[in-house]
């Protein structure tokens, strides 16, 4: 069994969906600060960060890019064979608990932001696999 705490942020805005089960289910990148050093810079840790049930929901009306989390949960690494049929790896986090890093009257402001600046801008779809059809393999 491993746990995993991270602080750091949102970095992209979350994706509500739901399993084949019909259970409420969120994605987002989450991007936090490491300890390991690359030359004179310290390294950031990315990884797709997954929620599961009401929490998803609750998470989903209140998080957007940028959003300071705390994230407690399990680290796991699952393969695919890509359109190439190449083996490749991807890690995720799934969540089992989580702490704000601002009041939730900041959270709900900073998700209005954000949301009139996308209504404002034509923004480009993501490029590649999408990771809501991995992480449900």
């Amino acid at each position: 069994m491993n746990n995993y705490i991270a602080t750091g942020r949102v970095a992209n805005d979350p994706t509500l969906g739901q399993t084949r089960n019909n259970v409420s289910k969120l994605t987002f990148n989450f991007i936090a600060k490491s300890r390991i050093k690359e030359g004179e810079t310290f390294l950031n840790f990315s990884v797709q960060a997954v929620v599961y049930g009401k929490s998803a929901e609750t998470l989903f009306d209140t998080l957007s890019k940028g959003s300071p989390l705390t994230l407690s949960g399990d680290l796991g690494t699952r393969t695919y064979v890509d359109d190439n049929g190449e083996k490749q790896y991807y890690t995720f986090f799934l969540v089992d608990k989580y702490d704000y890093g601002e009041s939730l009257e900041m959270a709900l402001s900073r998700k209005s932001r954000n949301n009139k600046i996308t209504e404002n801008n034509n923004e480009y779809p993501p490029v590649g696999k999408n990771w809501d059809e991995i992480i449900d393999e």
